[in-house]
């Protein structure tokens, strides 16, 4: 393949992920849309790559992006290079290569995560709201007390390093473990 059919077929593709890109910030404003999203798509994504990197013991999304960051340097220092060199269809190439990266983070995290903000409201049985008209000054004081008894209490009831932080006495599988069991509980197919 020649370099001009290559740079043409970049050029295509940035410009089918752009328009998918378009479509899916102009469908994020419809609620019902986005709840299609974020609990069909998004959450198979979720479950499946949860699943595939869930044994890990680090982060991927931190180890992506600083891939991703030092991906940008190198590709920065090689765009100067063939700038400086003038190799105009090496840089075009690169950079058209940057942009349909991007352009497709873009159109997973739209999909996967931005779907997520325009969501319908939370249920009520999640939670209740109370104005300050509803609570007198005496009250306000006593839940905030409560508040920090309770906290107070949660904190000496755990083990403490010699700097005062707490030991955790589950694993990180554990801990996710006893999470996903409490989301069997709810009752609402929101979550």
């Amino acid at each position: 393949m020649t370099i001009k059919k290559k740079l043409t077929a970049k050029a295509i593709s940035l410009a089918a992920l752009v328009a998918v890109v378009g479509v899916l910030l102009a469908l994020k404003n419809n609620e019902r849309v986005c709840e299609f999203f974020a609990t069909t798509f998004a959450r198979g994504w979720i479950f499946l790559f949860g699943h595939i990197f869930g044994w890990l013991p680090v982060s991927v999304y931190e180890v992506l992006l600083i891939a991703a960051i030092a991906g940008a340097i190198v590709c920065l220092v090689l765009l100067i290079r063939d700038l400086v060199k003038k190799h105009w269809q090496k840089a075009l190439s690169l950079t058209l290569s940057v942009c349909i990266a991007v352009a497709s983070f873009l159109c997973v995290y739209t999909a996967t995560a931005s779907f997520s903000y325009n969501r319908a409201p939370l249920p009520q049985s999640v939670y209740a709201e109370y104005r300050a008209e509803d609570f007198s000054y005496e009250q306000a004081v006593e839940l905030a007390e409560n508040l920090i008894d309770k906290m107070n209490e949660a904190y000496f009831a755990t083990e403490h390093d010699e700097n005062g932080n707490i030991v955790y006495p589950y694993t990180f599988k554990e801990l996710s473990d006893l999470v996903a069991q409490q989301y069997q509980r709810l009752t609402e197919d929101y979550f």
